[in-house]
């Protein structure tokens, strides 16, 4: 796709969006990073504000689809149901996702080019070869091979591959030279602030399930809907 093409950088948002989503599973981290780095490159190259942020903000869900997703191991925490197969059970619904975020965009552009955009000059960017773009890909590869196959195989729990995952990409910070002092406390800082919102989450999550069965609502429901005869259609 050519790159002045007013569809390509919004599907590449979306595919490294997904890419990026097997990495972390964390939403809240996907949007965060491609608010900063896709939304001001599409807006200085003529795409339109609302199409930018439509675009991070729309894909950014695929962060708690896509394997390994953080919502998905604490539904699976809450439910008592196997991450594995929940993990199994959202490839296929993530993927389609993606491809439907892409053909979402190419509709867009064609129906409605004044809402996407004109994509001007980008010249300014470095041309990139198919070497230097395996290059980049390369760690990303990597990272998703060792957390997802890591899980597949049975070596750790999903809970564990989280933390070989960001080990495994400290590991490649420093050999690529990128991790330095500041870099990582800035790291450890919003991961604390992710980690207090996620935690917020399950606290609230156990206290409401504790309110309902204490309540003894879902079992009223269960029973009235037994009882009520509305047959298979009701």
């Amino acid at each position: 796709m050519d790159a002045q093409d007013p569809r390509g950088l919004g599907i590449a948002t979306v595919v490294a969006n997904a890419i990026f989503a097997a990495v972390t599973g964390i939403s809240i981290a996907s949007s965060a990073i491609f608010s900063r780095v896709a939304v001001p490159q599409m807006i200085s190259h003529g795409y339109s504000a609302r199409f930018a942020a439509g675009t991070v903000a729309g894909s950014s869900v695929l962060g708690m689809l896509l394997p390994p997703s953080l919502l998905l191991i604490i539904f699976g925490f809450v439910t008592d149901t196997s991450v594995g197969d929940l993990f199994l059970a959202a490839i296929v619904p993530g993927l389609l996702l993606t491809v439907l975020f892409c053909a979402a965009i190419l509709l867009l552009a064609w129906l409605r080019p004044d809402f996407v955009g004109n994509s001007g000059d980008v010249g300014d960017l470095e041309p990139e070869t198919l070497l230097s773009s395996a290059r980049r890909l390369l760690p990303i590869v990597v990272l998703v091979t060792v957390v997802l196959g890591g899980i597949y195989m049975g070596w750790f729990t999903p809970t564990q591959a989280g933390a070989i995952g960001a080990f495994a990409t400290m590991i490649i910070t420093v050999i690529r030279r990128k991790l330095t002092r500041a870099n990582l406390w800035g790291v450890l800082q919003e991961t604390g602030q992710i980690t207090v919102s996620v935690l917020s989450l399950i606290i609230g999550a156990a206290v409401f399930t504790k309110a309902l069965v204490m309540s003894t609502v879902p079992n009223a429901m269960v029973q009235y809907a037994i009882t009520s005869g509305f047959g298979f259609w009701g």
